[in-house]
């Protein structure tokens, strides 16, 4: 659902830069701009899939429980648990300590990601949502906006482990993480009714990413400039 709704995004970012070329016929652009709204709606909608998200939150954040470390699983061998699924209802299902995924990084975006997530986690701990706003779907919908950016952020670092990422694209992509966040905040705090200490939590989500123009100059010539013409269809 996430994937999807983000890669909206990225479409209506290329047609700014493809301009008017994006809508000529019979291209890739034209393609993608008309199918893209598909994606995340034929699904399942994505309201739908974000209510379901929502029921693992309370033991995302507040009982995790210890699991084996998992290796990169990339063997050609039948992942049966994957078609045979017995993990029960949704809100039974534990999951690991998600700051596990922090212990060794002081990259600053990363840092400042964690003080971020932790923040949510206070925010549900000490000023959790009251009758009316439990009630309220676009609130709660949009609380698990921050819900998402925080799963996404734990994976994100597991894999960078995983892979041995360079820690200058490590940070670079929670410089994005960082922005993201501290921009769904902001709209929380300033479209929906929130308690006094709802608020100064939000406030405290709100954060400047810290921004390296050297490392976002390597990141596009030794990064993405390498992939031109790279890719044959």
């Amino acid at each position: 659902m996430k994937v999807t709704t983000e890669g909206m995004r990225v479409i209506d970012q290329l047609l700014d830069i493809v301009a008017a070329k994006g809508f000529e016929q019979d291209t890739y652009m034209e393609m993608a701009i008309r199918d893209i709204g598909m994606i995340p709606r034929l699904e399942g909608t994505s309201h739908v899939n974000m209510a379901l998200v929502i029921k693992f939150m309370t033991n995302y954040f507040f009982h995790d429980e210890d699991y084996p470390e998992v290796p990169v699983m990339d063997g050609p061998h039948d992942d049966v648990n994957l078609f045979n699924q017995t993990t029960g209802k949704l809100k039974e299902i534990r999951f690991p300590d998600f700051l596990k995924a922090y212990d060794g990084y002081e990259l600053s975006n990363v840092t400042l990601f964690k003080e971020q997530v932790c923040s949510l986690r206070d925010f549900l701990m000490n000023a959790p949502p009251d009758e009316n706003q439990l009630k309220n779907r676009n609130w709660m919908l949009h609380l698990g906006e921050l819900f998402t950016m925080t799963v996404y952020g734990q994976l994100v670092l597991e894999s960078a482990r995983l892979h041995q990422f360079d820690d200058r694209v490590t940070d670079q992509l929670f410089r994005y993480f960082v922005q993201d966040f501290s921009e769904y905040a902001l709209r929380h705090l300033s479209k929906f009714r929130n308690g006094k200490k709802q608020q100064e939590y939000l406030g405290h989500m709100i954060r400047q990413p810290a921004i390296d123009e050297s490392r976002e100059e390597w990141i596009w010539t030794e990064q993405v400039l390498p992939l031109k013409d790279n890719y044959t269809p």
